[in-house]
């Protein structure tokens, strides 16, 4: 089993390095100039030509070239890339990653080279400490992201019910789903439960997880906490929304956010969801669509970050361009400017629109008092553990109480 996995990834790392040979840049532009290549999400198209003019006039020694990649396959292909030695100068990853990355040898660590050049308190705490795996820095946090709770006015307004404003109980946030729920027809929230966007499962699980007073791990990351009375409380909360008291849409065990929520939402089916920033350039497209933001239920989000990371396979005459990438991109006038998502410098959400609108400051406000997901190098295994479990509860396989005991079963091994 064990050499057949080495082959397969010996195989894989392998094709890999071929088509990246031919597509990566050769290091040197014609010019004579250092070329830094940076590779961001698929997101980033329509200011990656800005983005560039304007770091190139700042530093006429460099040609960068931006690779747009999507995300499926995101993270698994840059880990490829680097064993193969052709990852690109600068990676731009969801730090939420970055204890995998690094507790596996894949990153720089930036405590030296980057983290006595900047300070900790001009970045939002969420998008710093989640940068770090164990008091090392591993990642220039570039965007500081918390979900919130989206609020469909027209269907509010339809049912007569006064719009939410500011974080809700628990309680009331239920009582709000049941008002807005007609069965069949329209339903008053959305939950997202899919193994195929992991991430928006805990955008949507973990605040309820946190309001009731559970977590995941312990303070140390040593055991798994999910079996706890706190904890299955919010598995059972989250859970009794679509096999209780069926106020989100059927068949929402394997739901997505982008895929199935949002859809709904933009029908006039469906009344809240909570989701990220894209929700707002998403929704505010379609003219057919009237909405609001505030704080989830609970008043804990859960926060996020993306970093820009320097991969351990650069030479180290490319480090240098790396890192002044990196920290140019962690100005605040930078970052309002070119970002098409949430900034990690606090200031540049006081520079200019869209950052410093109401809306977008309800991000702020959801990332300044969130929470993060746990910063183990197996937290990726231990998801796919507590999604699986989560949705075994929505399909009735398994009681909440089982599935908290499966979760720590599974988990603490991984510890």
């Amino acid at each position: 089993m064990k050499k057949n996995v080495i082959f397969t990834v010996m195989f894989m790392i392998a094709i890999t390095a071929i088509f990246a040979a031919g597509g990566r840049d050769a290091r040197a532009a014609a010019d004579g100039r250092t070329t830094i290549t940076v590779q961001k999400g698929s997101w980033w198209a329509e200011r990656a030509p800005g983005l560039i003019e304007e770091f190139e006039r700042t530093f006429p020694q460099y040609a960068l070239n931006i690779e747009l990649l999507p995300i499926a396959g995101y993270f698994d292909n840059a880990a490829i890339a680097i064993l193969a030695g052709t990852a690109p100068t600068v990676l731009d990853i969801d730090a939420s990653q970055i204890p995998t990355f690094a507790d596996r040898n894949l990153l720089r660590d930036l405590t030296q080279i980057v983290g006595n050049r900047v300070r900790e308190e001009d970045f939002v705490p969420s998008s710093w400490n989640s940068s770090h795996f164990n008091g090392r820095m591993y990642g220039m946090p570039n965007r500081a992201t918390a979900g919130v709770l989206y609020y469909n006015i027209t269907m509010f307004e339809a049912a007569g019910v006064p719009l939410p404003a500011g974080a809700m109980s628990l309680a009331e946030y239920l009582d709000l789903a049941q008002r807005l729920t007609i069965p069949g027809q329209q339903y008053g929230a959305g939950i997202s439960a899919c193994p195929s966007d992991p991430l928006t499962v805990f955008t949507s699980f973990s605040p309820i997880l946190w309001a009731k007073g559970g977590d995941f791990l312990s303070a140390d990351g040593r055991v798994a906490l999910l079996n706890t009375p706190e904890a299955v409380a919010a598995i059972a909360y989250w859970t009794d929304l679509y096999t209780r008291y069926n106020v989100v849409p059927e068949g929402s065990a394997n739901f997505t956010t982008t895929r199935d929520v949002a859809p709904l939402f933009e029908q006039n089916r469906v009344a809240m969801v909570i989701h990220g920033h894209a929700g707002v350039e998403h929704f505010g497209r379609n003219p057919n669509i009237r909405f609001g933001a505030t704080q989830v239920p609970g008043g804990f989000a859960r926060t996020g970050a993306w970093s820009h990371t320097i991969p351990v396979s650069v030479p180290d005459h490319l480090v240098p361009a790396a890192v002044n990438f990196i920290l140019w991109f962690s100005q605040p006038e930078v970052q309002s400017r070119h970002s098409p998502v949430e900034p990690s410098n606090i200031a540049a959400w006081d520079i200019a629109p869209p950052w410093n609108t109401p809306m977008l400051r309800e991000f702020m406000t959801a990332a300044n008092n969130g929470k993060s997901l746990p910063g183990i190098g197996a937290w990726g295994e231990a998801s796919r553990i507590i999604i699986t479990e989560l949705q075994n509860v929505l399909l009735r396989r398994k009681t909440p109480q089982q599935a908290g005991d499966d979760m720590v079963r599974l988990i603490n091994p991984l510890l």
